[in-house]
Parts: structure tokens; C-alpha cells; sequence
């Protein structure tokens, strides 16, 4: 459908900025917290605990059901997190280019920049090596922090969560993820955006490097295009698992289309070079003397490609780019370029006609 991708940019930007108000502020808008069983609706994005959310995150939510599962104790429902994880296999990184409210927050001080006429950074090779591995380090903090919690007794006093008002015992990861911070500064909450807990060696080197994260989110943003979701663990679990494959989503390439412009990875937010320098295999030739060559389409899905489809939006060749789910094409590129042919067209028509009328 090439006449939607005229409408991609400003329809994208509705689906977040609705997500987000339905995310941050549901509360405020008279939205009640979403429940499905005994549990809270977890989404594959990056959300607070905070009573505000009308649903909860998956990596929170992995964080409240770690402990339960490892003691075995107090049972936490699993059917909320089965959900988020069939969601997440569906949609895949649709959920990081689409809902995720950080990934909206980042794309809004990426319009203010673009708007104050400031150039952004291009992160090198080293650079976005250093951020993947930051973002899966990050990953396996949120795995195995629960594991410091089997070795504290639970002690009202010392809740390390920002989501204070949960019965859950001690855990410093909610003082490190910068991103419950982040909403709880959106959401007007700045002493928990700023929260320091000092009850302990652990809670105070959680909530520096909270606050040192919660800058590099804020300030990396204004400089470089998506610059959390290069360190987002949520993004780095996605990438290792592949959801792309799993599920729906996908990016294809028509190499006999793709005059090799460079348009795709300009206007990449997460810097992909992929869709660009991936071509199709040299001509083969067979033991038979029959030549044989691979198809012109190519799978050009990135790991760390978000889905946002501005480099469907923006490539100027026919149906060089299409985004499948499902394995059904959903999306083509070039039909804004399409239109202005069509109209090129008409006009010297016209022009035609007139001459031939007089």
C-alpha cells in the first residue's frame, strides 16, 4: 500500500504521542490500572511501576517476579508476563519504534534540536560497540540483581524500588534504570526522579549511577538520534533474541530497485547500515553451465533496527523498500515520489491538450 506511506510519519507520531499519554499519564486521564488475572497488563516497553501506569514493564515486572520464582515463595502470576513476551514475538521491535514512551520522549528532543537548526552526532563503530555493550550489561544487571534480594531480609526501610508503594522487598535496579526516572520527571514526581538512597553502600552506588544514566538518556538524546535505545537492555534482549524472526516485522530490499543512495541509513535513527551495503550475491555459475542468482528481495532486518519505517518513508525508488508482517506487504516506498511524477505527468498533458486546442 504505497499511498499510506505518505501518511507514515504523521501516524507514527499519533501512535506514540497517544502511547504516551495513555502510558504516563493514564491515571490522570481517568484510565484504572489494566488487570489480566491476579496480575498487572505487562507490555514489552519501557514503563514505570509507578500507581500513574495503567500497565507495567516487562523488565519491572521481571524484577518483582525474580524473587517469588527463586525462593519459591508467594507464587507471582505468570500469565502477564506470557502475554508481554506472545506480544513481543508478534510485534517485535514495533514496540521500540511505535509505543515505547522513552523512544517517543527521544524522538521529541530530536525534533527540538532539528528545530533549533543543531546537527547531530554520528556515533563511530567503537562508539555504538561501547553503547551495545553498556545496554547488555545493563541486561544482565536486571537479570541477576534479584539476586541480591535473597540475601536481604525484607526491611520496610530500606525499599530500594521507586515503586515504594509495591509490597516488594529491597532491589537496587529500581534506583539504577533511568527510565522510571525519566517517566516520573514527565509525570511531574521530581523527588523521585532525583531520588538518592542512602541507607547503604548498594543504594547509594544504585542511585549514582541511576542519575548518571538518567543524564546520558536526557543529554544523549538532545545529541544523538535515539541515543538510549543504543543502551536500552529491554532493546539489547530483543536483538539477542531475534524477534524479527520469531514474528512479524520485517524489512525487505529490492536489490534491482535500490540505486545505492544512501537515503536509508541518513535518515536512521539507530545509525543501521545494513539496508544499505546488504546487496545480492554476484551471478553464480552452476556445474551445468546455467547461470542462477538469488532473487532480488533481500531480508535487510537489522537487529538493532527499531521499525520506525523512515527509511521506507524516505527512499525515492519504487517499491526498492517494503515492510512485511506476517510475511504480508504492508508498506512500499517512493509514492510520494510516485505522486509528483503523476502530477509532472498530468501537467505536460495538459500543456498538450492546450496546444493542440489552439
Amino acid at each position: 500500500m504505497k499511498k499510506l506511506v505518505f501518511l507514515l510519519g504523521p501516524f507514527r507520531f499519533a501512535m506514540q504521542s497517544s502511547a504516551f499519554i495513555v502510558l504516563v499519564w493514564g491515571a490522570w486521564i481517568g484510565l484504572d490500572v489494566v488487570k489480566l488475572g491476579e496480575g498487572r497488563l505487562v507490555l514489552p516497553v519501557l514503563i514505570g511501576a509507578g500507581a500513574d501506569a495503567p500497565a507495567i514493564g516487562l523488565l519491572t515486572e521481571i524484577q518483582f517476579a525474580a524473587p517469588s520464582i527463586l525462593t519459591g515463595s508467594l507464587p507471582h502470576p505468570v500469565v502477564p508476563i506470557m502475554l508481554a513476551v506472545a506480544l513481543f514475538a508478534v510485534f517485535g521491535r514495533l514496540w521500540c519504534g511505535w509505543i515505547c514512551p522513552i523512544g517517543f520522549m527521544q524522538d521529541v528532543a530530536s525534533l527540538l534540536r532539528s528545530s533549533l537548526g543543531l546537527p547531530h552526532l554520528h556515533p563511530g563503530r567503537n562508539a555504538a560497540r561501547t553503547m551495545k555493550a553498556a545496554g547488555i550489561l545493563l541486561l544482565v544487571i536486571t537479570v541477576f540483581s534479584p539476586m541480591i534480594v535473597l540475601f536481604q531480609g525484607p526491611s520496610p526501610s530500606s525499599h530500594l524500588s521507586l515503586s515504594s508503594h509495591l509490597d516488594f522487598r529491597p532491589n537496587p535496579y529500581g534506583l539504577i534504570c533511568p527510565w522510571e526516572r525519566a517517566i516520573a520527571l514527565a509525570q511531574g514526581r521530581h523527588g523521585t526522579a532525583f531520588l538518592i538512597n542512602r541507607s547503604g553502600w548498594v543504594t547509594s552506588a544504585a542511585s549514582a549511577t541511576g542519575l548518571i544514566l538518567l543524564v546520558w538518556l536526557v543529554l544523549g538524546s538532545l545529541a544523538i538520534r535515539r541515543a538510549w535505545c543504543r543502551t536500552c537492555p529491554l532493546g539489547a534482549l530483543m536483538s539477542l533474541a531475534r524477534a524479527d524472526v520469531l514474528a512479524g516485522p520485517s524489512l525487505w530490499k529490492n536489490t534491482t530497485m535500490c540505486s545505492s543512495c544512501g537515503t536509508c541509513e541518513r535518515v536512521c535513527p539507530m545509525g543501521v547500515r545494513k539496508v544499505r551495503r546488504k546487496t545480492a550475491p554476484p551471478l553464480l555459475q552452476g556445474s551445468s553451465s546455467i547461470a542462477r542468482i538469488s532473487p532480488p528481495d533481500l531480508d535487510v532486518t537489522d537487529r538493532n533496527c527499531v521499525m520506525c519505517m523512515k527509511c521506507v518513508e524516505a527512499c525515492p525508488e519504487d517499491v526498492a523498500l517494503t515492510f512485511r508482517w506476517l510475511g504480508i506487504p504492508l508498506f512500499r516506498s517512493a509514492f510520494a515520489r510516485s505522486r509528483r511524477r503523476a502530477r509532472i505527468v498530468l501537467a505536460a498533458a495538459r500543456l498538450s491538450l492546450r496546444g493542440n486546442g489552439d
